[in-house]
């Protein structure tokens, strides 16, 4: 990588990095921002250090990217220097000691210099693409997005917050057509050695649910099949991934209602027409089972409906979380820019709030805020969209 390259490289990752802990999420308190502020704030330093190069190869080309990662560490708070490696510490220290060196050798020219710009030549803005603007019901979709880098994880790592980019980033891939949900992959495992030959372990992902929330409210599924009532007359403020299950369980439901009533009428039948023992012991039979059929769905039934209404309660909770869509007194947005979210909230307590492109205009990527309770992520950050080619 070149060291114009790498210049840019660092601008764009400090940037994202501030954009995605600011507009990630909302609520908190002081506290959770402190350590945000804190943790984005040692990051944009690890990230200078770690794009210098190794000492021994340490020239005057390097002076100042050297000196300005440096500087930016020794204005880091007390607190921001903890989270800082040592490792990086000492590869900071090593990349000063060297310039030193190459410095006392004579081969300095202008020692007064703490920037050096003259790599920079592109710093216009780029030429409009003059693309259309992305309807609101449009979402990036892509089979060959990169999806990992930049991110940003705090996590509980010995009872101490602790700021990581070196573990995958939640979203793996988006697949979505217009207003549809947004699909998270699960993980499948092969050992294909031919074509027709192969074996396959697949992971079972929990049940979400998803919701697009905008300062003008959310979106709503009309569930009025799960409840047998009339078309558009129920409805929910999200869509869940065991929708059609609950729907189908509600119709055996139905049917076993009315087997059972035709069971026991029969039963009832039999016990006052004087019907032979074997007679009333097959429509005692037929009734228990008609009557343990019904329970069985029943159950299953009921424990969909509750669990639906347990993720809906969590996304409306964070729903009014989220504070850059809020209006004020007068009506006003914050930034209508942000105006919109997609909500993925999984039975786990795994929860993803997704920047919607469209509100911004944005056709090729977005960015997500995200928790992982199983994983101890207590704040995730991740950009994701389609890497623009090195050309």
């Amino acid at each position: 990588m070149s060291k114009k390259t790498t210049v840019k490289h660092i601008a764009l990752t400090i940037a994202c990095a501030a954009v995605l802990a600011a507009c990630g999420g909302g609520g908190g308190g002081s506290t959770s921002t402190e350590l945000v502020d804190n943790a984005v704030a040692a990051r944009n330093v690890m990230n200078m250090i770690e794009a210098l190069d190794e000492a021994a190869e340490i020239t005057l080309e390097d002076k100042a990217s050297v000196e300005a990662a440096a500087q930016s560490y020794n204005r880091l708070s007390d607190s921001q220097k903890s989270l800082v490696s040592k490792e990086q510490k000492d590869k900071l220290e090593a990349a000063l000691n060297a310039l030193a060196a190459a410095s006392a050798a004579g081969t300095s020219t202008d020692s007064g210099s703490t920037v050096d710009t003259s790599e920079i030549s592109d710093n216009n803005s780029l030429a409009p693409l003059h693309l259309p603007t992305p309807l609101h019901t449009s979402f990036i979709s892509s089979s060959a997005a990169q999806q990992n880098n930049p991110h940003m994880q705090l996590r509980t790592i010995d009872g101490k917050p602790a700021l990581r980019s070196d573990q995958a980033g939640l979203i793996r891939t988006l697949a979505s057509n217009k207003n549809s949900a947004v699909a998270i992959d699960a993980v499948t495992l092969n050992n294909t050695t031919t074509v027709d030959s192969s074996t396959e372990v697949g992971f079972t992902t929990p049940f979400s649910a998803i919701s697009k929330a905008f300062s003008g409210g959310t979106s709503n599924e009309d569930i009025s099949a799960q409840t047998g009532d009339d078309p558009n007359t129920v409805f929910s403020n999200v869509k869940t991934s065991f929708d059609a299950r609950i729907v189908e369980n509600y119709k055996k439901l139905e049917a076993a209602k009315t087997t059972l009533e035709a069971a026991e009428k029969a039963l009832a039948q039999a016990q006052t027409s004087g019907a032979t023992e074997e007679a009333l012991a097959a429509a005692q039979k037929a009734r228990d089972e008609a009557l343990a059929d019904k329970v069985k769905i029943e159950t299953a039934y009921n424990n969909d409906r509750l669990l639906r209404s347990g993720l809906a309660e969590e996304t409306a909770n964070a729903v009014s979380a989220l504070a850059y869509f809020k209006k004020d007194k007068n009506g006003l947005v914050f930034d209508k820019q942000f105006d919109g979210v997609y909500i993925i909230q999984f039975t786990d307590g795994t929860r993803i709030v997704l920047h919607d492109p469209a509100a911004a205009g944005w056709t090729y990527q977005t960015f997500a805020h995200y928790v992982d309770p199983k994983n101890g992520i207590t704040h995730g950050y991740q950009s994701i969209g389609d890497e623009t080619a090195v050309s």
